[in-house]
């Protein structure tokens, strides 16, 4: 059952197949005499604008290593690269109910994420993950949250310790 939703404006989901030839040879001119379905995944693409309470999901996702600090709200949570053990991140579950019928994508890691900052629009992001393929389920009851969406001027960039309140646009 999700715990929280990412509102996003895309979402487009692949599963994938590797098909596995059996191109033995039987004393007969066929080269080719079945393809088998070997190992199965999904690749999904999805983006959408910065909702400042669930994009830590992702980011975590793709860096791996999390660090919550603070013993009541507001806590800091601190992102940076798994180096320690394996260097896998956790992975996630995903749910698509786009009103037909709901599929849910497991074991979900993240391959790739990109952030778009602008003064007229908001701070959104592109992410590309991988996950086992995709399966029928139940849909569950939707619950997204009261934040809103991160405006793309409402920001403070630093670089090589200056800070400046002026960002006209940028790409990560």
């Amino acid at each position: 059952t999700p715990v929280d939703y990412l509102p996003l404006t895309k979402f487009t989901p692949d599963d994938k197949t590797t098909w596995l030839k059996d191109d033995g040879g039987r004393g007969s001119m066929v080269a080719l005499y079945n393809e088998i379905a070997g190992p199965l995944w999904g690749v999904v693409s999805c983006s959408g604008p910065v909702f400042p309470d669930v994009i830590g999901y992702p980011i975590c996702g793709l860096l791996g290593d999390v660090a919550t600090t603070g013993s009541s709200a507001p806590y800091t949570t601190t992102a940076s690269l798994k180096n320690s053990t394996d260097g896998q991140p956790v992975s996630h579950s995903l749910t698509d109910y786009q009103g037909v019928e709901c599929r849910g994508f497991p074991g979900v890691q993240w391959d790739s994420m990109d952030f778009k900052w602008d003064g007229d629009k908001l701070f959104t992001w592109d992410g590309t993950l991988i996950s086992q393929a995709s399966a029928v389920q139940t849909k569950p009851t939707a619950s997204f949250g009261t934040v809103l969406a991160q405006p793309g001027w409402n920001c403070v960039t630093t670089l090589n310790s200056i800070t400046t309140g002026t960002l006209i646009s940028a790409d990560l």
